[in-house]
């Protein structure tokens, strides 16, 4: 039943993408603060507090949002916000990282105090209520398993990028950098497909 039911799949889709792009980045930007951008660990605490703060004030309006416009539309708009918080991760560097880090996480604590809700209530909104439980552990089971795979992947990538001097193809850039935009496209595709497939869809069907 659940592999017949196409919005499911969709919706299932927009997991995966999600973490190929957070895999493919987010085990790699603690050392990426620690040894290349050389900040220390009251600074790193520091962004985590601004990270959480900034996700505490927006939970409840990304909820009331939901309310209005539906999961689907929140995970886009999520996407998107998380995409320009990554923008900056592109942008850092041993010159700019304190400057920069510091937007980052004020914009990936908005994306995240609405994301993981708006990924679980997505897939409540195309399965019946008593196949909710199946369809979530479908979901988070094959997203986990990509996003892990995602992150063997490219692991091999960011030790070539290092043992190059931080260089790809010749031209000067940190691994992390390099994987922020990779991640930015997928994030931007993610968000096109949550928008043709399923917000287009669930409007045609209203």
């Amino acid at each position: 039943l659940l592999l017949s039911n196409k919005n499911l799949k969709a919706a299932v889709m927009v997991s995966v993408l999600y973490n190929v792009a957070g895999y493919a980045l987010r085990p790699f930007l603690g050392s990426y603060q620690i040894k290349e951008l050389g900040f220390g660990l009251g600074f790193v605490a520091v962004l985590s507090m601004i990270t959480s703060i900034s996700r505490i004030v927006v939970s409840h309006r990304w909820g009331r949002y939901a309310d209005r416009r539906g999961f689907a539309a929140m995970v886009e708009k999520c996407l998107l916000v998380l995409g320009a918080a990554w923008v900056f991760v592109a942008l850092a560097s041993p010159t700019t990282g304190k400057w920069v880090m510091p937007m980052y996480c004020v914009l990936a604590g908005v994306a995240m105090g609405g994301i993981n809700s708006a990924m679980t209530n997505l897939i409540y909104d195309y399965v019946p209520r008593e196949q909710c439980a199946d369809a979530l552990a479908v979901t988070q089971a094959v997203a986990g398993v990509v996003g892990f795979l995602t992150t063997l992947c490219v692991s091999p990538l960011v030790t070539y990028i290092q043992k190059a001097g931080n260089r790809l193809f010749g031209i000067p850039i940190y691994a992390q950098q390099f994987l922020a935009i990779v991640g930015i496209l997928v994030l931007i595709i993610t968000a096109v497909f949550t928008r043709v497939v399923l917000i287009r869809k669930k409007e045609g069907d209203a």
